[in-house]
């Protein structure tokens, strides 16, 4: 199966309950074994290599997560195309928002 983790709003260098979630998640998810796993992050994310997870693929969504407008607009407008693109079955999303359709 196919799973896709949003996560775009992770900000590099800083911590929070949704991060430590998220850290805490794609390992457990990588360990399945059976999962095939890609982490949706923006574009600073992207920069620094985004969160570390054995074998899990990385799409960067053109976005600056510092920019509230920006980050709605990449989880409700831009990450339904990506995820189509990359043929998810499943979307996590770890925030508090989604896309709009998909």
């Amino acid at each position: 199966m196919h799973v896709g983790l949003n996560l775009i709003f992770l900000t590099p260098g800083e911590s929070g309950r949704m991060e430590t979630y998220a850290r805490g998640l794609m390992p457990a998810l990588v360990a399945q074994g059976d999962l095939r796993l890609t982490a949706f992050v923006n574009r600073a994310a992207a920069r620094a290599g985004g969160p570390r997870a054995d074998a899990a693929e990385q799409v960067g969504v053109d976005v600056d997560v510092a920019n509230r407008i920006q980050w709605v607009r990449g989880e409700q407008q831009l990450l339904p195309g990506l995820a189509r693109r990359a043929r998810m079955e499943v979307l996590h999303g770890l925030a508090s928002t989604a896309p709009l359709w998909g």
